[in-house]
C-alpha cells in the first residue's frame, strides 16, 4: 500500500468533526414574566374575549408570499409593527448587501424580487436588528434569543408558550445568524413573531425598555385593538424603545429622548401631515432609501434601489440643519413655533435676528405661528431639501393583501419631486410622502393603501 493511499484511508477512518455545539438554554427566571408585562401590561388575561382575539392575531410567523418570494405575509391585523421593520431590513440586505452577503446572493441567484435563499436573508435581517439592540447603552453585551420547546412549540397556546420559553446568550453577528437559521421552523411557525420580539426585549433588557419609554410607560402592544406602539417600532428600527421620533433630546421641562443616530432604514408618518408630530431628519434620511410608513393603524414599507434618495454624507445639509435646530425650539413637536421665539431660532442658526428681519419673516407667516415649511420658503427661497433625483422609482409593500384571496405583490410607482402640488387633495400615501418630498407626485402601477 503506497503512502498516499495509506494517508487517504487513515483520513477516511477518522471520526467526523462534530457540529459546533449550540449555546445552552437558560431559564433566566422571571425574565419571561417581565417581558410579558412590558409587551402586554401587568393585568393581561388571555381568557378575556377581546384580549384572546388580539393574542390570536399576534400568533404569526415569518412566512413569504408565493407571488412575491421576498415579501413577508401578514395573515391578520396587529403585528405589522414587527413585520414592517423586518421587511425593511430584508430589503436593505437584498438591495444593499455587504460584499460577503452579495457574494452569497449572487451564488444563489434569483435577483432581489425572486431571491432563492430568503431563509438566510431573514436570518441576516433579524440578526442585524438584534445586534443593533445589543449595541445600545443599557443593553446586554450579548444577544439573548428566546426559544420555545422545539418539539411542540409551534402548537403552543399563549400560556403554554410562556411556560416553555428559554433563552440562549450569543456573542457576535455570526453566532446570532447561525442560531436564527437553526430556529427557522420556530420562526416560521405561529409563535415566530413573538419569539423574535421577546428576543429584542431580552437583549435590550426590560429595565432599559422601561427607561426608554420615559413618562409614557405603556405596554408595547396597546389594548383593546392590539396595535404596536411607536416605542416597539423604534426599538426595531433604531435600537431603543423611545416613544418619540425627533432627533436627539428635546427638553420640555422633562427631557424627551428621540432618535440618537441615523438608522439603516427610516420612518415616515401620516401623523406628521396632520401636524401631530415632527419626524426628525435621522429617520427621514436613513442610510438606505427604505422607510416604514405609519398610518393611524397600520405599518407598510416603501423602498427604492436609487441610493441618490439619501444623503450619503454624514454632514448636514442646510435644510437638515434648519430642521434639527427648528425641532429644538418646537416645544410641541407639531412642526411650528410661536413668532415670539423667532429671534432665538434665527440666532441659533447664525442668521440675522435683528428687528427688521424678524418683522419681515413674521409678516409672511400665518398669524403668530411660524411653520417650518414656511420658514424654509421665506428664509431660503428656492432651496431644495437635498440634491436627490427629480425622478425615481418607488416600491410599496403592504403585508396584508389588498383583497381576500389576492396575491401579495409589491406596487411600483414612478415619482417626480418637482411636480406642481395640489394642496387640496392627495391620498393618504401621498400625504405621508410629502412630509419627505413636499412637491412629490407618484404614478402607481395600481392603487396603494397604507391602512
Amino acid at each position: 500500500m503506497d503512502d498516499e493511499l495509506r494517508a487517504a484511508l487513515a483520513m477516511s477512518m477518522r471520526p467526523a468533526t462534530p457540529p459546533a455545539a449550540r449555546a445552552p438554554l437558560e431559564d433566566m427566571i422571571g425574565l419571561t414574566a417581565s417581558i410579558k408585562e412590558v409587551v402586554w401590561g401587568a393585568s393581561i388575561d388571555p381568557s378575556e374575549r377581546t384580549i384572546s382575539e388580539v393574542l390570536r392575531r399576534w400568533a404569526q410567523g415569518f412566512t413569504f408570499s408565493e407571488a412575491e418570494p421576498t415579501a413577508l405575509v401578514q395573515t391578520k391585523g396587529g403585528p405589522c409593527g414587527v413585520l414592517a421593520p423586518v421587511q425593511a431590513y430584508l430589503m436593505k440586505n437584498l438591495l444593499f448587501p455587504s460584499d460577503a452577503r452579495q457574494a452569497e446572493l449572487s451564488e444563489a441567484g434569483g435577483g432581489w424580487q425572486g431571491c432563492k435563499i430568503m431563509g438566510t436573508v431573514l436570518a441576516w435581517s433579524l440578526a442585524d436588528i438584534l445586534v443593533q439592540v445589543a449595541s445600545k447603552p443599557g443593553s446586554s453585551a450579548d444577544v439573548i434569543v428566546a426559544v420555545a420547546n422545539e418539539a411542540d412549540g409551534n402548537a403552543a397556546s399563549f400560556d403554554e408558550l410562556h411556560a416553555q420559553i428559554r433563552y440562549r446568550k450569543l456573542t457576535g453577528q455570526a453566532a446570532v445568524e447561525k442560531e436564527l437559521k437553526a430556529m427557522a421552523p420556530l420562526l416560521s411557525g405561529p409563535n415566530g413573531v413573538l419569539l423574535f420580539l421577546y428576543s429584542c426585549i431580552a437583549t435590550r433588557s426590560t429595565a432599559s425598555v422601561t427607561d426608554d419609554l420615559g413618562i409614557d410607560v405603556e405596554p408595547l402592544v396597546s389594548m383593546p385593538f392590539g396595535h404596536a406602539n411607536l416605542s416597539l417600532v423604534n426599538m426595531l428600527l433604531a435600537g431603543t424603545a423611545t416613544a418619540y421620533v425627533h432627533d436627539g433630546i428635546q427638553d420640555l421641562g422633562i427631557p424627551l429622548k428621540g432618535i440618537e443616530t441615523r438608522p439603516s432604514v427610516g420612518y415616515l408618518s401620516i401623523l406628521e401631515s396632520l401636524r401631530y408630530v415632527t419626524v426628525g431628519t435621522f429617520l427621514k434620511t436613513p442610510e438606505h432609501p427604505i422607510w416604514v410608513i405609519a398610518s393611524e393603524t397600520h405599518m407598510t414599507v416603501i423602498f427604492s434601489p436609487d441610493t441618490r434618495l439619501v444623503n450619503e454624507s454624514d454632514g448636514e445639509t442646510t435644510v437638515t440643519k434648519v430642521e434639527r435646530v427648528f425641532q429644538e425650539h418646537d416645544k410641541t413637536g407639531g412642526g411650528f413655533i410661536m413668532s415670539s421665539e423667532l429671534p432665538a431660532l434665527l440666532t441659533a442658526l447664525g442668521l440675522d435676528a435683528g428687528p427688521e428681519n424678524v418683522a419681515r419673516i413674521t409678516k409672511m407667516m400665518d398669524g403668530d405661528i411660524v411653520l417650518l415649511t414656511t420658514f424654509l420658503e421665506v428664509q431660503y427661497p428656492g432651496i431644495q431639501r437635498d440634491s436627490g433625483p427629480s425622478d425615481f422609482v418607488l416600491y410599496h409593500y403592504n403585508g396584508i393583501p389588498r383583497s381576500e384571496g389576492a396575491p401579495l405583490q409589491y406596487s411600483r410607482g414612478t415619482a417626480k419631486t418637482e411636480a406642481p402640488r395640489d394642496f387640496g387633495s392627495g391620498t393618504a400615501m401621498l400625504q405621508v410622502l410629502r412630509t419627505r418630498w413636499p412637491r412629490l407626485e407618484v404614478d402607481w402601477s395600481e392603487p396603494v393603501s397604507i391602512s
